[in-house]
């Protein structure tokens, strides 16, 4: 049951990007069912946005994916601010100025991940107390 509300909610965030009558109905029908592959085509999206917001997108997937306990949104944040050199095990180098907004953390996900409390979703929270959530079955 649970799953279908998912779906529901993924095919929904694929239909906010339509600008128009037209394109929401052309998205609507090539929008596809199960949940696997609901995933796959919020990746397409994800991907499609260019080569910066999708990388910055898969990085907060996996930090909040991978995280032993729910990251507050600060964490988040504050990971994504940090670059790393790839293929090395050096120190990633932290820029405060490349802090990502929350918000639009959660667009470049494409329905993917969430901010919620832990006692349930509030937007006048501050981000020190607010959750990112992945979005799963």
């Amino acid at each position: 049951m649970a799953s279908r509300f998912l779906v529901a909610k993924l095919q929904v965030e694929a239909l906010k990007g339509c600008a128009s009558l037209k394109s929401l109905r052309k998205v609507a029908d090539t929008l596809p069912s199960g949940l696997n592959a609901i995933y796959a085509h919020a990746m397409r999206r994800i991907e499609a946005q260019g080569a910066e917001k999708a990388m910055l997108a898969k990085l907060a997937l996996l930090w909040v994916s991978q995280a032993l306990r729910p990251l507050r949104v600060d964490e988040v944040q504050d990971a994504l601010a940090t670059h790393y050199e790839q293929g090395t095990f050096q120190f990633g180098s932290y820029d405060g100025d490349d802090i990502p907004p929350s918000n639009f953390i959660v667009s470049i996900c494409c329905g993917l991940l969430e901010i919620e409390r832990q006692d349930g979703p509030q937007e006048s929270t501050p981000d020190s107390m607010r959750y990112f959530r992945l979005i799963r079955e």
